[in-house]
């Protein structure tokens, strides 16, 4: 995973945390040439059936605005284990705190895209002394609100994962299905073999999850329901989302904005699902902007006894 990165950071290392359950979680450690005061830290969190490679194009950029970056495997994608299933995001959500406990960080903000932004939902929920600010891309507070997603699009890509996982679609044709439902439908069929955003989605598809870790990975995702929690979130909140995404509606942004106290929301025009690879400098431009005005947040460091006590553990 560690190739995927601009060399943009003076320390690129793989690392992995074990969590409360026994289960090791993989990550990346990007430490930026020239550290900020206090080394502020920005953990990424990946969508259903991704690594950290879907941050492939902004990591290294959110590294060189001097930012320490933690990217992080969820459980059974990537390089982290797949442990028996099912699991929920309240589950990955602990996976996260294990890895903050592991490199020894109080508090960081937390970037999450659609499932991973579920995830960093429940850690803002659950942990909230543990966030600085919090940036949902793409996402929604999931079940009961059917309305929030794009059914045909959702429907589409699930059949896809089984698929891809059952039979065997070239590598060629594997690539076009994923940008044909992350994408819009324009910029998808501009997608060059070899460019920036192909070579991520080629990446992707080279390390994808096992049978069993998708279907619990899908299983978290129709389980999450965090609607009635939203409220309790502390943490200032950057929503994104864009205008034509076809897996997860709008609807949603509106909806956890009219939930989240503390928030801004930004609707990109013209962009699909996957924000970070259709606009990669827009994503991170908004993103840096934001966290840049809650570093203060951050203040709080670890003496050497450890990190601070958990909060409410994952039910």
């Amino acid at each position: 995973m560690t190739s995927g990165f601009p060399h943009r950071c003076a320390w690129l290392t793989s690392r992995s945390a074990i969590d409360r359950d026994g289960v090791r979680i993989a990550y990346e450690s990007l430490v930026p040439h020239e550290p900020r005061p206090g080394s502020p830290v920005v953990i990424l969190l990946a969508a259903l059936a991704t690594s950290g490679r879907l941050y492939s194009q902004s990591a290294g950029s959110i590294a060189a605005a001097g930012y320490r970056v933690i990217v992080v495997d969820g459980r059974g994608c990537g390089r982290s284990a797949t442990p028996p299933w099912p699991w929920t995001t309240s589950t990955c959500a602990a996976d996260v705190i294990a890895v903050l406990d592991q490199e020894r960080v109080a508090r960081a903000h937390m970037s999450g895209a659609s499932l991973g932004g579920m995830v960093a939902q429940e850690i803002a929920i659950r942990y909230p002394e543990r966030v600085g600010a919090l940036c949902l891309s793409a996402t929604t507070g999931g079940m009961p609100r059917i309305d929030c997603y794009d059914t045909g699009g959702t429907s589409a890509a699930i059949g896809r994962y089984l698929y891809a996982l059952a039979g065997r679609p070239s590598r060629q044709d594997a690539i076009r299905q994923t940008a044909s439902l992350w994408l819009t439908e324009e910029f998808a069929a501009r997608l060059k073999e070899g460019g920036d955003a192909w070579q991520v989605l080629a990446s992707l598809r080279a390390e994808r999850s096992s049978r069993w870790a998708l279907l619990a990975q899908i299983g978290a995702l129709l389980r999450h329901s965090s609607w009635r929690q939203l409220p309790a979130i502390q943490a200032p909140t950057l929503i994104l989302h864009g205008t034509v995404d076809r897996m997860i509606s709008p609807r949603a942004a509106a909806a956890l904005a009219r939930r989240i106290r503390r928030r801004e929301l930004r609707l990109l025009p013209g962009v699909g699902h996957a924000i970070g690879l259709q606009v990669p400098e827009l994503a991170v431009e908004l993103g840096l902007a934001f966290v840049r005005r809650h570093d203060h947040l951050l203040s709080e460091t670890v003496d050497g006894c450890g990190a601070p006590p958990r909060a409410r553990p994952p039910a």
